[in-house]
């Protein structure tokens, strides 16, 4: 309803005429516009007609003195450029070094520069503000003659998002051609408008192109506007042109800005300009910049205010975005110009249920991942949608624990000592871990380490593009993708080689099921915040933008696709690479896959259920097949992220158990072995990948006790036949037998010797000596190890653990003199620094050390001989060593070698005894010449021989025992002889029981992961049906072979204590069963 009203006095206002129904009259699409105008009737005189003031008022008529709505700080988003430096309230946006807009002449002098509003490209400078709230309409006035070559535009920028990029320009641009359906070139101006959703430019119907336009201008002034209209009800946003600033005429279709601009954070709007690379550098003007919208005005304040925050320090001070110190957080905020005033700012952390008065700047010290949400509120009460600013704290320092030979380190052993060192970190994640062994080379330690395996697991890892991964607790736990095309994947850290392992099952139906492992590709999160001069080679197309085209064009895509309809089947380098549906070994859907992808330098090798599937050298030069795709030139990163892939909603691939081992040259794997009687000291520190270093810690240890074996095992050996025959050289098979013992070793030794210690600053290093009766132990003070001053007290047999002792050093500089004492007496002695160390309750602690001193004479039983090895080297081919194990710590320990080939042989052998004392190698030569030739008469003998088929197992095998809650393949192994007289011979192994075939069963409890079997080649899982495990083609007499179990488990498998086994029976046949 309209009324109308009229005053004298501006103060008493007085309607005239009936009220005007605008539903039954002034109902046409558009809405309505209000102004002034003036007129005179037919043969009047022309004049000038004056208004003092136009005002509007949202409240209710009639006005009331002092309403000022039109008037100056009302939408004061509207610029017309006055005076000489552009309002504080423009922010500019992606400013370009040395082309700052400027004001002059009462307009906006915009610097022309190569740039975009286009799809992946936000780079064009831009003056913005926030929009008003409700409905409103931009209009640019465009001073359109600077407007001269192709490409280049001045208008309106509206942004709801960059990176992602969601935003529209719609502006005056010149074009070469502004009517592609005439022949020839017809060069003008339109005006234009693109669409940008999700880094997309979008087309919508009826047009064919994401630039619908106004199709040639034909000004004929020195203006052309251009309009963007917002409607608050309908959620669209319409624009529009005009060349005389009055009738706009509106092109392309209206914009759903749910549909298309749906990022939080709101909208802003304001003015770019921007030119192709085919022209110039140039200046163009802006007349005025008109913002309309009826929420301005003083009497009714709807726009919120704005509130910005600064983080101190400002970017992230350790490795991987991490902080690595406290953050303080700084908010500050400011109301709209001709608003009611800012009332209060407040803060919480997100998922908080209440809000914080904000005062002050504030710090936030608590590890781990932080969103931090604030907003302000006017004195209207107008709430600013929440913003959010992310960032993640690690100040803890990795912890790492060592094991030795699996249990709590202890001060001595007997022999080789395993090393298994375990970090951990709760915030980061752990990055690298190093060991070193008696003072050598820092060397990274590594193991298979677990990725993905629980949903706690999952929180480590991001998201690339749409889609997710969602635990699934079932039948022991899985990850089930869904969504489009996107990648998850893990940040924690790259490798550089390693080999990948997990386990994937088809769950699809149909022609569906595709999923991938991605390898090899830099951070896309970083990746795609380059700039263009930065990126990498790889980064084309949607690359630029986003992260999940990162991986897709700078990685490789190791293909999973049994049964979908995509001819690159499993196994496949997709689109470099691929594999057929017999190469890829396909299998039933709803089975799970042990999958393999190892990577070192530039060769990959994928393996399926321990079969490779096929090699793929990465060397340059190699092209895609799908158009566009970077090749393998692009594609030669020696390190990398690893992630998986989610097809779509239909492509169920299940995975589970991710594990990864670094492959990286001049790592080491644990658990590594010590080995040598002594004293060793191992160190070892991790870093995590916030950059926080542990302090190095250390575990001392020695091997062979005091008084132990420190002598090695002897081996003889003995031939068969004993002597060669004539020209010395055998004529037939040599049987060569090693014979192995360790004897008792004479105690003390007749010529003292000197053990050395050296100082550190808080510890003796070794801290663990032995000795016999008579030796010297010298203490040394190194300038480049000690450190600090010391002093030496020694505590002798018999005397108090805490006594004082005897001082043999009193304060030494580093780079002192030693200090010598000869331990006549057998015992434990200790000795200590008085200046680092303290009586404890038990003896002195902190820097202390121990000898043990054993009397000479008697005698040391031998360890027992650990194992014998040997090799045949015949004529000039060396052979490699084979290791037979004392299982069963016999003495002597015998092993007997055959050698037949004709020719020259030296066999070499050597033991080495359980305390870790290795014999020097020994060898024995022979000849072995082929039957001389001699005078022959021929006669037929003759023998039958029946079709004998026998299998002989010794023992049983055990896999255990298996540790509940660690993901490991456990294995075992069974001696067999075979003999056989059939010319083909084959060997298969069944579970003939019913009770859940293939499975090793405690009760009714059965193990999740089926028993894999081998022999010499591939596991295979057992089952009702008998599997082939080997074949021969010829016969066979008491041939040894190695029959091998492999049972997987899972970190979730569900294990009951008791005793797990199953019956398996192994064939041995004539034809493949």
């Amino acid at each position: 309803m309209i009324t109308t009203w009229s005053s004298s006095n501006g103060t008493t206002f007085a309607s005239f005429g009936a009220p005007i129904s605008v539903t039954q009259y002034l109902s046409q699409p558009g809405g309505l516009r209000v102004g002034v105008f003036a007129k005179h009737d037919a043969g009047g005189t022309d004049d000038i007609a004056q208004f003092d003031a136009f005002n509007v008022v949202a409240s209710a008529d009639p006005q009331t003195p002092g309403d000022d709505c039109g008037g100056n700080g009302q939408c004061p988003e509207t610029d017309e450029f006055d005076g000489t430096a552009i309002d504080p309230k423009w922010a500019l946006v992606n400013p370009i070094a040395g082309a700052n807009p400027t004001v002059a002449n009462g307009r906006l002098v915009v610097p022309l520069r190569q740039a975009d509003l286009y799809a992946a490209v936000g780079t064009a400078q831009l003056l913005l503000q926030p929009v008003p709230t409700g409905s409103w309409t931009a209009t640019a006035k465009v001073v359109h003659a600077g407007l001269t070559a192709d490409g280049e535009a001045l208008g309106l920028g509206l942004i709801n998002s960059f990176n992602p990029n969601y935003f529209v320009k719609a502006g005056v641009q010149y074009k070469n051609d502004t009517d592609p359906n005439t022949s020839g070139n017809q060069p003008g101006k339109w005006a234009e408008r693109v669409l940008t959703s999700n880094g997309a430019a979008i087309t919508l119907p009826p047009a064919t192109v994401p630039y619908p336009n106004s199709g040639a201008l034909s000004p004929s002034g020195a203006y052309i506007w251009v309009q963007l209209a917002y409607d608050d009800v309908a959620k669209t946003l319409t624009t529009a042109t005009s060349t005389d600033g009055t009738t706009f005429t509106t092109f392309g279709a209206p914009i759903s800005t749910t549909q298309y601009l749906n990022q939080p954070g709101g909208y802003r709007i304001g003015v770019f300009g921007k030119r192709d690379g085919n022209s110039a550098n140039k200046n163009v003007e802006l007349e005025s910049f008109t913002l309309e919208s009826g929420n301005c005005g003083t009497g009714n304040d709807t726009s919120a205010p704005t509130t910005t925050h600064v983080l101190a320090p400002a970017t992230p001070n350790g490795d991987g975005g991490w902080y690595d110190t406290d953050v303080k957080v700084t908010l500050t905020a400011k109301d709209n110009d001709g608003g009611s005033g800012l009332d209060k700012t407040e803060y919480r952390e997100q998922g908080a249920a209440n809000w914080t008065a904000y005062s002050a700047p504030f710090d936030v010290t608590t590890a781990g991942s932080h969103t931090i949400e604030y907003r302000s509120t006017d004195k209207k009460g107008n709430v600013e949608s929440t913003r959010t600013v992310t960032f993640k704290i690690d100040k803890v320092n990795p912890a790492t624990t060592a094991k030795l030979n699996g249990e709590d380190p202890k001060a001595t052993y007997t022999g080789d000592v395993a090393v298994d060192l375990d970090a951990t970190d709760a915030t980061s994640g752990v990055k690298t871990t190093e060991i070193r062994v008696d003072g050598g080379d820092w060397k990274p330690y590594v193991e298979e380490e677990t990725i993905l395996n629980t949903e706690a697991d999952l929180a480590k890892w991001a998201q690339a593009g749409p889609g997710k991964l969602t635990w699934n607790a079932a039948g022991g736990g899985f990850f089930r993708p869904s969504g489009g095309l996107g990648m998850p994947w893990y940040p924690v850290k790259d490798y550089g080689d390693f080999v990948m392992k997990f386990q994937w099952r088809d769950s699809a139906t149909g022609s569906n099921g595709n999923g991938g492992a991605f390898v090899r590709f830099p951070n896309p999160a970083e990746a795609v915040t380059r700039t263009a001069a930065n990126r990498y080679p790889c980064q084309v197309g949607s690359a630029t933008s986003d992260q999940a085209w990162v991986a897709i064009y700078c990685g490789h895509e190791i293909q999973i696709n049994d049964y979908q309809s995509d001819a690159q089947k499993t196994g496949s380098i997709y689109n470099f690479s691929p594999l057929n549906a017999t190469q890829a070994k396909v299998q039933p859907r709803g089975t799970w896959v042990d999958y393999e992808i190892k990577v070192v330098g530039q060769t990959y090798t994928i393996s399926r259920n321990g079969e490779v599937l096929q090699t793929f050298q990465n060397t340059p030069g190699k092209t895609s097949s799908r158009s566009g795709d970077p090749s393998t030139t692009d594609r030669q990163f020696t390190r990398g992220y690893v992630g998986l892939q989610n097809h779509s909603d239909a492509d169920v691939i299940d995975y589970k158990n991710v594990r990864i081992l670094s492959l990286d040259a001049g790592s080491v794997k644990g658990p590594v072995t010590v080995t040598g009687n002594g004293a060793h000291t191992v160190e070892y520190r991790s870093t995590d990948v916030a950059g926080n270093v542990e302090a190095t810690k250390k575990v001392d240890f020695t091997i062979g006790a005091a008084g132990g074996d420190t002598t090695a095992p002897v081996t003889t050996h003995t031939l068969t036949p004993a002597t060669p025959g004539a020209g010395g050289t055998y004529n037939g098979q040599v049987s060569v037998l090693l014979s192995a013992t360790d004897p008792a070793q004479a105690g003390g030794s007749s010529t003292p010797k000197t053990v050395d210690v050296n100082a550190f600053p808080d510890h003796w290093e070794p801290n663990a000596l032995t000795a016999n009766t008579g030796d010297t132990v010298r203490w040394n003070f190194p300038t480049a190890t000690a450190g600090t001053v010391h002093d030496v007290h020694l505590i002798k047999p018999g005397e108090a653990p805490t006594s004082a002792g005897t001082q043999i050093a009193g304060i030494t500089v580093p780079g002192g003199a030693s200090a010598t004492s000869v331990v006549a007496a057998a015992g434990a002695y200790s000795f200590y620094c008085s200046v680092h160390a303290h009586p404890g309750t038990d003896g002195w602690e902190g820097m202390v050390g121990k000898v043990t001193v054993t009397a000479g004479g008697g005698s040391t039983p031998g360890s027992g001989v650990d194992y014998t090895e040997y090799r045949i080297n015949t004529g000039g081919a060396t052979g490699e060593w084979v290791r037979k194990d004392n299982t069963s710590s016999a003495s002597p320990f015998v092993n007997t070698v055959g050698v037949s080939a004709v020719g020259s042989h030296v066999v070499e052998y050597r033991s080495k005894d359980k305390a870790g004392n290795t014999e020097a190698t020994k060898s024995v030569a022979f000849a072995i010449a082929a039957p001389s030739v001699g005078d022959s008469e021929d006669t037929d003998v003759n023998a039958d021989v029946p079709l004998v088929m026998s299998l002989e197992l010794t023992g049983t095998a055990a896999v255990g025992p298996l540790a509940p809650g660690v993901a490991k393949d456990y294995t075992a192994s069974l001696a067999a002889k075979v003999t056989s007289s059939s010319p083909t011979t084959s060997l298969s192994a069944v579970d003939p029981s019913t009770n859940a075939p293939g499975h090793l069963v405690n009760g009714s409890a059965v193990l999740p992961q089926a028993l894999q079997v081998g022999a010499g080649g591939p596991f295979a899982p057992i089952g009702s049906t008998p599997a082939l495990l080997k074949s021969w083609t010829g016969p066979l007499a008491n041939d040894p072979v190695t029959l091998e179990f492999k049972q997987p488990v899972s970190a979730t498998d569900k294990l009951v204590a008791g005793h797990y086994s199953k019956r398996i029976t192994f064939t041995l046949s004539a034809t493949t069963p």
